[in-house]
């Protein structure tokens, strides 16, 4: 089951990064619809009870997934916790989502420009973790210098009248 697969990798990463939570997928609020659809593929008005098929239009059942943090063995709702802790569960599932198809690398853009300078300093000791989890390459993309003066093999890209230039810092 890959919600399964990637809930697991994603609280490795948790745990590697020694995050105080761990996070749980599960489905809730089930719910019942009108069929958007008929079964010969043509698409129902809205208030349509018959297709032009003939065909009487059903009900369907929609389920919807619900992202938990469980910190201390008590779940709590996703969008209640603190914003770095919604920011690492976030990364957490994205990176899990790429060990679950088989990646090696990762490729983050700005990730941490939302969070404070102490956010970014756990956030930089968790990059180097990510090596425990089974990524070999993870690129970068920061404008804080305190982000780039802590990371191996750092380029710094300059722009000057419109030409950028890279050199390795």
């Amino acid at each position: 089951n890959l919600i399964a697969d990637v809930e697991a990798r994603a609280n490795d990463i948790l745990a590697a990064m020694r995050a105080p939570f761990a996070i749980e997928f599960a489905f809730d609020k089930t719910t019942t619809q009108k069929e958007k659809l008929c079964a010969c593929g043509a698409e129902y008005p809205p208030r349509a009870i018959v297709c032009a098929c003939g065909r009487v239009r059903g009900m369907q059942k929609a389920s919807a997934l619900d992202l938990q943090i469980v910190e201390g063995g008590v779940p709590h709702d996703f969008a209640d916790d603190s914003g770095a802790g919604r920011a690492m569960a976030s990364l957490a599932i994205r990176l899990g989502v790429a060990r679950s198809m088989g990646l090696n690398f990762a490729c983050l853009d700005e990730i941490c420009d939302v969070m404070s300078a102490g956010n970014r300093q756990r956030f930089c000791q968790m990059i180097g973790t990510l090596g425990q989890v089974g990524f070999s390459t993870v690129m970068l993309t920061s404008h804080h210098a305190d982000v780039q003066a802590t990371m191996a093999n750092t380029i710094v890209f300059t722009s000057s009248n419109g030409i950028s230039s890279g050199r390795w810092a």
